[in-house]
């Protein structure tokens, strides 16, 4: 966490948002500094995906501001957001499963590729010489992620694990300097969640700033510079994990659930 002659790389300002008569998110302020790991935390329906789906440009805040490297950016359709450095996974990871593992990074490295898509995969022009930096620039995320010699299978021959780390090869391909991850450790054995929590270190020694939605605590408190939890729509704690266990507002929200799922 690097907060010292440092600006936030995320400011959130009183965003709230409405569904209809629903409020899903309530005036929730936030600062997000570089190379931080933060993890987002709260029941189900506390708002957290809603958060991710408002800052990636998903959809429109009701209220409020979203700054990112101290450009305003709540009004920006979501390819802009992305182009601008902030990728995310999803729950369900949005695998295309008709194209091989490598193809699904190139799909994403959209910002390294000049010519479009149907130019490319027709190989017309200029598009050689741009599938193939794509090609290196896509098994080059596969490496980071260690999944280059499974590069040509598709990702149905793929664990869950390895699924996972193919979705977060896709962010990577976009060079973000901010990462979603939403619930990464779902359904991962406690080693598993171990090489990822050492994974996701790495990503912030290379100078990435990695916020997670997650529900396994061993991940939460192993790794979270602080912990954010979300109720109602609400902020109720920033804090870091450790003061976060004892505060009195979290454990009648949340954590007991939690450990009753335990």
């Amino acid at each position: 966490m690097t907060k010292q002659n440092s600006q936030p790389l995320l400011t959130v300002k009183k965003l709230t948002k409405y569904f209809g008569g629903l409020q899903a998110a309530n005036h929730i302020c936030l600062d997000i500094w570089p190379q931080e790991v933060v993890s987002i935390i709260g029941p189900n329906g506390a708002g957290k995906t809603t958060l991710i789906n408002l800052v990636t440009g998903v959809f429109p805040p009701t209220k409020g501001t979203i700054w990112f490297n101290s450009k305003r950016i709540d009004r920006f359709p979501q390819a802009r957001v992305n182009d601008l450095g902030i990728a995310r996974t999803f729950q369900d990871l949005r695998l295309f499963t008709n194209l091989s593992v490598v193809e699904n990074v190139i799909v994403s490295a959209r910002q390294t590729v000049q010519a479009g898509l149907i130019e490319m995969m027709t190989r017309l022009g200029r598009s050689k010489k741009q599938e193939s930096q794509a090609m290196d620039h896509s098994m080059e995320k596969l490496a980071l992620v260690g999944l280059e010699k499974k590069a040509h299978l598709y990702p149905f021959n793929l664990s869950a694990k390895e699924q996972k780390l193919l979705a977060v090869a896709r962010c990577l391909a976009t060079e973000p300097k901010l990462l979603f991850l939403d619930e990464p450790a779902g359904g991962l054995s406690c080693e598993e969640i171990r090489e990822l929590s050492s994974f996701i270190f790495t990503l912030r020694e290379k100078g990435m700033t990695i916020i997670f939605i997650e529900h396994r605590m061993e991940m939460i408190m192993g790794i979270s510079d602080r912990v954010i939890v979300l109720n109602f729509g609400q902020k109720i704690a920033d804090d870091i994990p450790a003061r976060i266990q004892e505060n009195e507002a979290v454990l009648a929200a949340y954590l007991p659930k939690m450990e009753n799922k335990s």
